[in-house]
């Protein structure tokens, strides 16, 4: 009995000592788990951890400024001028790059200029464009993506370029920003003033890119003396030469010369048009002046027929016939078939005229146009719209019936004048221009009171709509186009009660693509009457105009000026 219990207890024993983790010398245990095997019952240990990553790559330069530093200090953007490109990262500048490739001005019409280079600017994340020749880019204002017409403000946009890298050789990220600086828009005075002061008087741009300045009065509180020297005015000299100076051709090719009574005069008129003409002459035509001399001798002062041509390459002006009807203050309109339609004005009955002609610049002859305007008118506004002439407001004098606003508008089309649609305000002495779309643009103006709003004839629609209004509203002001947008330049506040008048002294920018006043900037001198013109490097040329005065139709009783401005956006 004994002994059976005894090998059950030994059985027992061994079964204890197989069993996992239950029996086996403590030195077994341990070298299986040293050895990690499974000797003596040891598990396997998990595998080591893999390496970390590396780090990511930093990311791609972006950019974040562009500003244009105006090296020669001239106050304008030219050759030689730089724009400082400044990234958040450090950027490699390949030797190959180039502006022109690399980078991408998205406005319409603007360029870094011929020879323009690209390199490492002073610090790591900074690169330097140096301007090349003929530059064409806008620092005022602020680049709008959803308006990238002529004339708006720059951007500099990256575009996917090799040639500009991070260290590791990764190109930059496309980009666009506005490109700042410190030019803003301003009137400054040119170095140079007319020979002759005068106001009522016309200034145009020549293809060469000088101005012919024709006509007007010297205007003083004493009397108005007619002015007969025209001038030229030289953007690149910024001086004005009489035109028949014998330096450039001299007398009588300077003149506007007629022959009455047996001997040549020098014509002097204001209230006249000039029209420059498809092969680059300028029509001059009508006013109020002396183009004869009576029996005895004496200037006999009237409304005017005769017509010249101005050639730039002759500096010479020729006669080339009479108007068929004397006239001034009349519209004078180039056709897109190079002739010149003449309607309106007042002739020497001192009734406003309703009839037309049309120049031929090929015979150099004026015929009569058979239709009549639907409603005479004078001092009020024409442009060519599409291939129609739009003429609209203005003022309407007829014998017995005193004078009247002129309303709404008329269409030349066809040959013949037919009725057109009425601005939201009918206007008289406003200012009028062509927008770049080929939209009529008039502003300001006076009908008894002053006048405040813009109109924008929509060549599209046919029709008038309302485009902002002026800060001050003004008459007799001047305004001319700079890229899109419109420069609305001094003119007089009339106090119509009080029998006063005030220059207006600085001009308002309205933007084409906001279609409001976007900007006034101060000028010089105020002034009404004056003339404008667009020089071919994007400034204008404010020259001329009276100031003081009474209320009276002309200004003739106010003082005229001989001082010029050059108005510039950089």
């Amino acid at each position: 009995m004994k002994a059976r219990v005894l090998a059950f207890a030994v059985m027992v024993l061994a079964a204890l000592a197989l069993a996992p983790g239950c029996g086996g010398s403590g030195s077994g245990k341990a070298a299986g788990r040293a050895g990690g095997g499974t000797t003596g019952g040891g598990t396997t240990p998990p595998p080591p951890p893999p390496p970390p990553p590396p780090p990511p790559p930093p990311p791609a330069p972006n950019l974040q400024t562009a500003t244009l530093t105006d090296v020669d200090g001239d106050e304008t953007v030219s050759i030689g001028d730089e724009v400082l490109l400044t990234f958040d990262a450090e950027v490699l500048v390949d030797p190959a790059a180039d502006p022109a490739v690399d980078l991408v001005l998205p406005v319409a019409g603007d360029d870094f200029g011929a020879g323009a280079t690209i390199a490492s600017g002073p610090v790591a994340v900074q690169v330097v464009i140096t301007l090349g020749t003929g530059p064409e880019l806008r620092v005022s204002g602020v680049f709008d993506a959803a308006v990238i017409g002529t004339g708006d403000p720059s951007a500099i946009e990256i575009a996917q370029t090799v040639n500009l890298t991070d260290a590791q050789g990764v190109s930059v990220n496309p980009a666009v920003v506005d490109l700042g600086g410190t030019f803003v828009e301003e009137f400054t005075l040119a170095a140079g003033a007319l020979n002759h002061e005068r106001s009522i008087h016309t200034a145009t741009a020549l293809d060469d890119g000088r101005v012919l300045i024709v006509g007007g009065v010297n205007a003083s509180p004493t009397g108005a003396t007619f002015t007969p020297f025209s001038e030229i005015f030289d953007p690149t000299l910024g001086t004005f030469t009489d035109a028949n100076d014998p330096a450039l051709g001299g007398n009588p090719g300077g003149f506007m010369a007629a022959a009455t009574q047996g001997q040549l005069i020098a014509t002097v008129r204001f209230l006249h048009t000039a029209t420059k003409l498809n092969d680059g002459r300028v029509l001059i035509c009508g006013g109020f002046g002396i183009e004869e001399l009576d029996a005895s001798g004496a200037a006999v002062q009237e409304d005017l027929t005769s017509a010249y041509t101005f050639d730039p390459i002759t500096n010479a002006f020729t006669q080339v016939g009479d108007l068929g009807t004397a006239r001034e203050g009349h519209y004078a309109t180039l056709l897109p078939t190079g002739e010149v339609l003449i309607a309106g004005g007042i002739g020497n009955a001192g009734n406003t005229l309703d009839t037309a002609e049309l120049y031929d610049p090929v015979a150099d002859t004026f015929s009569p146009v058979a239709s009549f305007m639907n409603i005479p008118r004078q001092s009020g506004a024409a442009a060519l719209v599409g291939n129609d002439v739009l003429i609209v407001g203005g003022v309407a004098v007829v014998a017995g019936q005193g004078a009247g606003l002129a309303p709404g508008s008329e269409l030349f089309t066809g040959g013949a004048f037919g009725p057109g649609a009425s601005p939201t305000t009918d206007r008289r002495n406003m200012s009028d221009d062509v927008l770049e779309n080929g939209d009529m643009l008039i502003a300001g103006g006076d009908v008894n009171a002053m006048v405040a709003e813009i109109d924008r004839f929509d060549a599209a629609g046919g029709s008038w709509i309302g485009a902002g209004t002026l800060t001050t509203a003004r008459t007799r002001c001047v305004s001319e186009r700079v890229g899109r947008d419109v420069v609305f330049a001094t003119g007089q506040s009339i106090d119509f009660a009080a029998g006063t008048v005030s220059e207006i002294a600085d001009a308002e920018i309205w933007s084409d693509s906001t279609g409001a006043i976007a900007n006034v900037v101060a000028v010089n001198t105020g002034r009404a009457s004056a003339a404008i013109a667009a020089l071919a490097d994007g400034r204008l040329l404010l020259v001329g105009g009276s100031t003081g005065g009474s209320t009276s139709m002309l200004g003739l009783d106010g003082t005229s000026q001989a001082s010029a401005e050059i108005f510039r956006r950089n």
